[in-house]
């Protein structure tokens, strides 16, 4: 699965390409107890790459400007879902 985290000044952003439903279900389940274990609350978008086949496409989570914990929730994401990041 290809992983990208990119950190810029004013936001933070974990782009996730997922390949089947169950791994775009367990990216989101991680998302959520990464959110009960930092109690941050991060944008989350789903975009399928396609009507026909909304088993592909990708998970983008995102902080906005002065979040200081994006960085140990993305790497808790990363971890738990044995991501690897470009």
């Amino acid at each position: 699965m290809k992983t990208r985290v990119t950190m810029e000044e004013q936001y933070s952003t974990l782009s996730a390409v997922y390949e089947s439903l169950e791994t775009k279900e367990k990216i989101l389940e991680s998302a959520n107890r990464a959110i009960k274990k930092f109690g941050i609350t991060p944008d989350i978008m789903v975009k399928p790459h396609s009507q026909v086949d909304p088993g592909k496409g990708r998970v983008i989570i995102e902080f906005g400007f002065n979040d200081r914990f994006a960085g140990e929730f993305f790497e808790y994401l990363i971890e738990d879902n044995c991501l690897s990041c470009e």
